[in-house]
């Protein structure tokens, strides 16, 4: 999970070497602000919006599954920088 600003091939190389032969699944982060893409939105003042955590912590939950179901992918590891 890339970090603010990034993209879902950022941290590919990173995760090949850690698991590499592994199914890997790299989502890009939805949201965008002014050009920075993040996993969830922030306010002003850089606090975490919490109800857009929770909510986009929901969406990334839900296609993790559907990604497991739909490659028989076993249960994540999961690799993250920053708002990732």
């Amino acid at each position: 999970m890339h970090g603010s600003g990034g993209n879902e091939d950022d941290l590919l190389p990173l995760a090949e070497r850690i698991a590499p032969g592994h199914a890997l699944v790299s989502p890009r982060g939805q949201v965008n602000e002014d050009g920075i893409t993040r996993f969830f939105r922030r306010a002003a003042d850089g606090a975490w919006d919490s109800d857009d955590l929770k909510l986009r912590t929901e969406q990334l939950a839900d296609f993790l599954r559907n990604a497991r179901g739909a490659y028989g992918l076993p249960k994540p590891v999961v690799l993250g920088y920053s708002n990732g």
